[in-house]
């Protein structure tokens, strides 16, 4: 797959070749110690012989204790000798830095944006590359500001500053800029900042271009200005800074200035993506499955989110969602639900939240609640569950509450409590039938019945024909009313509750509550049975000998 990438100009793997460079870096330190091994080793075999060798031919040679201590004091000696030039080479080559190359590893803290909304395209937001890099080891830290984690001292600020300005070093210019925006070893000043990154950007530094647009967009050390943002993200993107042309890809997407121009926003995604930056890849991705700017194309939809997938990227794990989601659908052809659950799956260890709860749900069974499921699948599909539920996805407790009911009513109820405080609408009736049964929870009919009346103004159709039978029976605390009771299943009938429906049509074939009426439940029986519902077949064909 990376070769395929390669071919197309696309550079997703890059972070991995710069490790395996640093890795051949220390190749010639563990060559000399093993050389260093090997010689110590060979002299002490040496000598051990000659010390035996005397001892049994004493007549040859038999040397004194003087001469056997000098050979092995040598020995120690050039041991010692060699690894102190080890010692000393090692340091040296730790401290040797030039003030390029210091500026080099600074010089890459820019600023990048990433993407917010799912299947669509991305406002604008910073971070330093150095988060990125930190995003190789754990979850991607999302922030609306342009940081260095660089810890400035005031001699090196103080260093910068003499350069910037005897030297006039743009390089120097660009980190003082970095610290002034950041506040790192100074008193955070976003106009001093602006100056230095303008100062940079005169001597053509492009990733300080980049800085100026984002502050520009953002009126940050100058008036906010569009217009100003987009030439010099233009002239950023034209000294390939790739979150240059994914900010550029946005701005003509979303018509920031003016009316919104898809192929100049596709372009400027896919030369992003060709410069490596992995939430262009999955904007052009985006591009591709939408036909925003191109043709809908899925095979090269699937190319750039796999892209992306191998990036280091923020978008990553929407990039695996969306991959789960095209073999789960079979919109590339065929259904392949093997390779969705692997995509979900690697979204969900990535941290996305839909993600987790999708393959959460596809492990412990869609509506057999996991009965059908092995223990460890059941464990794995809770882990995924609980993961989004910690992060506050309503839906992720609702789930969980689902499974429970059939394990551990308390645990379900408390779950179903976690999801009701976290406004999650589909829970309020379910919570609602805790209390009106006491399931894990004290017996509350009181309770129940706000509840369900909560979840029926929500339109929950459950409540509503929940709210019928409470008031049909009557309860310890609520008094019987079978007219209230027939105003609430005629709620719930009329948003398509067949078990509603059935009922509308026995209390008028009845006179229960109402006055008798044959012909408008024959309508209702109709209704209910269409959607098989086997009493309205039986009570259909019984009173009116008809069958549908």
């Amino acid at each position: 797959r990376h070769f395929q990438l390669k071919e197309r100009g696309m550079t997703p793997l890059l972070h991995m070749k710069k490790r395996r460079k640093s890795f051949r870096g220390r190749h010639w330190r563990i060559a000399v110690c093993v050389a260093t091994f090997i010689i110590m080793s060979q002299l002490s075999g040496y000598l051990m012989s000659q010390e035996k060798l005397g001892a049994r031919n004493t007549s040859i040679f038999r040397p004194n204790k003087f001469e056997l201590q000098q050979p092995r004091a040598s020995v120690a000696a050039i041991g010692g000798f060699i690894l102190g030039i080890i010692s000393s080479c090692t340091s040296h080559c730790q401290s040797f830095q030039t003030e390029a190359e210091m500026f080099a590893k600074l010089r890459n803290l820019s600023i990048s944006n990433i993407t917010e909304e799912e299947h669509q395209s991305i406002p604008l937001h910073m971070q330093s590359s150095k988060a990125k890099d930190a995003s190789k080891e754990k979850n991607f830290h999302r922030t609306n500001e342009m940081v260095t984690t660089a810890n400035m001292t005031t001699s090196r600020i103080d260093h910068w500053h003499m350069i910037a300005r005897d030297a006039n070093n743009p390089e120097a210019m660009y980190n003082l800029g970095l610290c002034y925006y950041s506040g790192s070893g100074v008193s955070k000043n976003y106009e001093t900042a602006y100056d230095w990154f303008s100062k940079a950007a005169e001597h053509g530094f492009a990733d300080a271009k980049f800085n100026l647009g984002v502050m520009s967009q953002l009126g940050r050390g100058i008036g906010q200005s569009q217009e100003a943002a987009e030439e010099w993200y233009l002239d950023a993107a034209n000294g390939n800074v790739s979150e240059a042309c994914n900010n550029l890809g946005r701005m003509y997407q979303v018509g920031v200035l003016g009316k919104p121009d898809p192929m100049k926003a596709f372009k400027f995604y896919r030369k992003g993506a060709h410069l490596g930056n992995g939430d262009a890849m999955y904007n052009v991705a985006l591009c591709y499955y939408k036909g925003m700017g191109t043709n809908k194309n899925i095979k090269e939809t699937i190319d750039w989110l796999e892209a992306c997938s191998i990036s280091s990227s923020a978008s990553r794990s929407k990039a695996e969602y969306m991959l789960g989601n095209i073999y789960f659908n079979g919109e590339n052809g065929e259904i392949d639900y093997k390779e969705s659950v692997f995509w979900y799956k690697a979204s969900a260890e990535h941290g996305y939240p839909p993600a987790q709860v999708h393959v959460g749900k596809l492990l412990l069974g869609s509506g057999s609640r996991g009965r059908q499921r092995s223990n460890s699948t059941l464990a794995q599909g809770r882990r995924f569950l609980e993961m989004a539920a910690n992060n506050g996805v309503g839906e992720a407790w609702h789930v969980l509450g689902q499974y429970w009911t059939d394990h551990n009513k308390t645990k379900a109820f408390k779950c179903f409590e976690s999801a009701y405080h976290l406004n999650y609408g589909a829970t309020t009736s379910l919570l609602a039938s805790c209390y009106e049964y006491g399931w894990g929870c004290q017996k509350d009919e009181i309770k129940a019945v706000e509840m369900h009346k909560e979840a029926a103004k929500a339109g929950w159709s459950v409540s509503m024909n929940s709210l019928g039978s409470i008031y049909l029976e009557g309860r310890e605390d609520i008094y019987q009313d079978k007219e209230e009771a027939l105003r609430w299943f005629i709620r719930a009938a009329d948003h398509g509750d067949a078990d509603a429906q059935f009922q509308v049509a026995i209390q008028q074939i009845y006179g229960d509550g109402c006055d008798t009426n044959m012909q408008e439940a024959r309508v209702w029986l109709r209704k209910a049975a269409s959607q098989g519902n086997k009493k309205a077949h039986e009570m259909l064909f019984k009173i009116y000998g008809e069958t549908l």
